[in-house]
């Protein structure tokens, strides 16, 4: 249970269908806080700026790489709303695309700096820029590439954010 001296900090992970690259990314950081005892800190969650997915699971391939990786991922599909961008501290975007159309609903310029590109977090591979590919129709090894790139951006992720809040790992 979460201190009362302790603010839960909010992060979204946003690809376009919520299928691939946002749930991926929201396993993995789960999977990290987890690790570090910081799950009490946090609230993690995953959408898409297109709801053509809604309610369906998360891409075979996805859930077969966590897997592989022996991170847990469960959830279905949903779209961003307007209530995200007041509810979540950090809204990551994994494209310039999902970045733009955050920015392009955002219901008030005092959240536009909430949202970011999950790329901004990641130090070992910047011949991609901004933009996580999207694994949709890459196939298998596509996935594999792609949870490569999310896990070393959320533990940079991480680490941004325990240095902002102060946060340091409990046993």
């Amino acid at each position: 249970m979460t201190s009362k001296h302790t603010p839960v900090i909010k992060v979204l992970f946003v690809c376009l269908g919520n299928i691939c690259r946002s749930p991926m990314a929201e396993a993995i950081f789960n999977h990290l806080i987890n690790q570090a005892s910081l799950q009490d800190s946090f609230y993690v969650d995953s959408a898409g700026t297109s709801g053509w997915h809604e309610g369906k699971p998360y891409h075979r391939d996805t859930q077969g790489v966590c897997e592989r990786h022996n991170i847990p991922i469960t959830g279905t599909s949903r779209p961003v709303c307007s209530t995200d961008y007041k509810e979540f501290d950090f809204i990551l975007a994994m494209d310039e695309s999902n970045w733009s159309d955050l920015q392009s609903c955002c219901p008030s310029p005092k959240y536009e700096q909430k949202i970011k590109h999950m790329l901004e977090f990641q130090v070992k591979d910047h011949i991609l820029g901004l933009n996580v590919p999207d694994p949709y129709y890459g196939g298998y090894d596509g996935f594999e590439r792609v949870f490569t790139l999310l896990s070393d951006s959320c533990h940079e992720f991480l680490e941004f954010v325990k240095k902002e809040r102060g946060l340091e790992f409990r046993s």
